[in-house]
């Protein structure tokens, strides 16, 4: 079963990034400049956030709002690809978040991430501060 999955992502080239290497194993639709009105509209599977530096206050705040809105909350990611998050699973426990992907947009790791997205605990993958590959799990 295919899931919907929300994009929310400012930069504009972060968000058809996304919807490209996604079109083919989910439904993808945009957020638009009003996340919380197309989620409420749309009612998806899956949320993802992209969070950049300048933004990432902002980006958990929104998590946390779309985690918190309604009977039936999505699954919510965030998409870390610049490494604006230092400590990825405070953030994910902060904003309600399901799991974050960290690291370079790449489409077999974002597949992966949203095929696992919604397992028990926080789901964090990708690639560490460091550069070094690793954090696969929970």
């Amino acid at each position: 079963m295919s899931r919907t999955v929300l994009i929310h992502a400012e930069a504009a080239h972060i968000r058809l990034q996304m919807f490209d290497m996604l079109r083919g194993v989910a439904r993808v639709l945009p957020g638009g400049s009003s996340p919380i009105r197309a989620l409420r509209a749309q009612r998806p599977d899956v949320v993802l956030v992209a969070v950049r530096r300048r933004d990432r206050q902002q980006c958990l705040a929104l998590a946390r709002n779309i985690k918190t809105d309604g009977r039936q909350p999505p699954l919510v990611g965030l998409v870390d690809p610049e490494g604006a998050l230092s400590d990825p699973s405070t953030a994910c426990e902060r904003s309600a978040s399901d799991g974050c992907v960290s690291g370079p947009l790449d489409a077999e790791l974002l597949t992966e991430f949203l095929a696992r997205l919604g397992e028990p605990g926080i789901l964090l993958l990708g690639v560490r501060k460091s550069g070094r590959p690793g954090w696969r799990g929970r």
